[in-house]
């Protein structure tokens, strides 16, 4: 995924995560907070200082130094731990998923046995497919032939 936490006044950031085709935004209306490094404003993810290139934000409730985060931090560990949610304060992250161009799709690595049962599983449901619409046309067909005599 592609994921961004943005604010409403500020300029947002994008990593991605290769082979997925979406893209998140989040949170909403809360202040980005650009922190000049000392020794105890530091990320609550990975405990680093924040920088000119990865500045601190503070994207939910949290106070005190555990409303620092990076924004790559805190995106990471959304894709990971798959909740919207601090999982301090519980602030519910508001996210937004944007479908990224199918040129930046990646190719899944797959075994062979893999592609073979995902090739029957599509020409089974195409055949069966065909056999339905076949079917309405022929019965369609024969009702309009027996309507009209």
């Amino acid at each position: 995924n592609e994921k961004t936490l943005g604010h409403s006044a500020s300029r947002s950031s994008n990593i991605s995560k290769a082979g997925s085709p979406t893209s998140v935004n989040a949170p909403i209306g809360f202040s980005r907070t650009s922190v000049t490094p000392s020794n105890q404003d530091i990320c609550r993810i990975c405990h680093c200082e924040g920088d000119e290139d990865s500045p601190l934000i503070t994207p939910c409730h949290c106070t005190g130094s555990l409303r620092f985060v990076h924004q790559a931090c805190l995106q990471q560990w959304i894709k990971s731990s798959d909740t919207r949610c601090c999982e301090l304060c519980k602030f519910e992250f508001i996210m937004e998923t944007k479908l990224k161009p199918l040129r930046k799709w990646e190719k899944l690595q797959m075994t062979a046995s893999e592609r073979r049962k995902i090739m029957c599983s599509v020409t089974f449901h195409v055949i069966a497919i065909t056999c339905v619409v076949w079917s309405l046309y022929v019965l369609i067909d024969r009702t309009a032939e027996e309507i009209k005599q």
